[in-house]
Order: structure tokens, then C-alpha cells, then sequence
């Protein structure tokens, strides 16, 4: 994490010195030195979002082989607390676990796949789009959230 914060802020150093260099230099050498900054200073904060925030809180659930009955999806939006992943996970959902994987490109940044137990999943109010896993809000396609509701409570609705 140290490792992470340290080249957070040598990206905003190498930002602030290529704005100041740009300003006084308009060029194409410059405008390409500040578009290969800005292109690092994104890739590094996805990575940093996804071992900050992503990992922790996925850490308790190692991915599992999906059974082989399983529905499956590619490219579903998921926001699990303040990371949103619009259109980034393949998903599969089976009697025991959601099965997440990310995109390879955000897997190769830092984000995990994990199998999310329907018993660890409370539902938030009346959604049936949204569940809490250890404490963090887990939003997602209602056609798998809803999965995670008790059976009897499918059939009040």
C-alpha cells in the first residue's frame, strides 16, 4: 500500500512538472510528454483503486468454479462500494455463489475474481438490485441480485 501512495504522488510531482514545462513550451513534444502523463496517472489510479478498495474488500472470497448448471452473463455492470464496474464483470450465479470475474484488462490492474456466497449477502430495503456483503454495498443486474433474496419473499412481490 506504501508502494502504491508513494508512486501516487510522484505521478502528481511528474503532473504538476509537465503542466509547468507545457505551459512554458507548447509543442508536440510536449503535448505528448503530457498525454503519456495523464494516460500513467489514469492507469495508475485504476490499479490503486483496485488494491485499495477492491481487493480488501473481496479478500474473503477466493473464486471457486462456477457448477456446471450455472446462468451465465458477460459484461454486467457491478458497483461494489464507491468502485463501479460498468459493462467489467462476467458473471455466473449458481445455487451456492456469485461467481465475479473482472475484465482481463482490469484483472491485469489489480482486480480479483471472487465467488460471493448467497449467504453472505443481506438485501438492501425493498431493491432487488442491491445487497450488503460484509458491510459494503453490492449493487448489480437484478436478474442475479434478486438470487440472494429468501425464496418466500420472491413470492410477496
Amino acid at each position: 500500500m506504501a508502494r502504491f501512495l508513494l508512486v501516487l504522488l510522484l505521478e502528481i510531482i511528474a503532473f504538476t512538472a509537465v503542466a509547468v514545462w507545457i505551459l512554458r513550451q507548447a509543442g508536440l513534444l510536449s503535448g505528448t510528454v503530457a498525454g503519456l502523463v495523464c494516460f500513467g496517472g489514469i492507469v495508475l489510479i485504476v490499479a490503486t483503486v483496485f488494491h485499495l478498495l477492491w481487493r480488501p474488500m473481496l479478500k474473503a472470497f477466493p473464486p471457486r468454479q462456477p457448477a456446471p448448471d450455472a446462468v451465465r452473463r458477460r459484461f454486467q455492470s457491478f458497483g461494489l462500494g464507491i468502485v463501479n464496474m460498468g459493462f467489467s464483470i462476467h458473471v455466473a450465479a449458481d445455487d451456492e455463489y456469485l461467481h465475479l470475474v473482472p475484465l482481463a484488462i482490469w484483472r491485469s490492474l489489480g482486480a480479483r475474481p471472487a465467488s460471493i456466497p448467497w449467504s453472505s449477502m443481506k438485501p438492501v430495503g425493498k431493491s432487488r438490485r442491491v445487497v450488503r456483503v460484509n458491510g459494503h454495498r453490492l449493487d448489480g443486474p437484478k436478474w442475479c441480485m434478486e438470487l440472494a433474496f429468501p425464496r418466500q419473499e420472491k413470492n410477496d412481490v
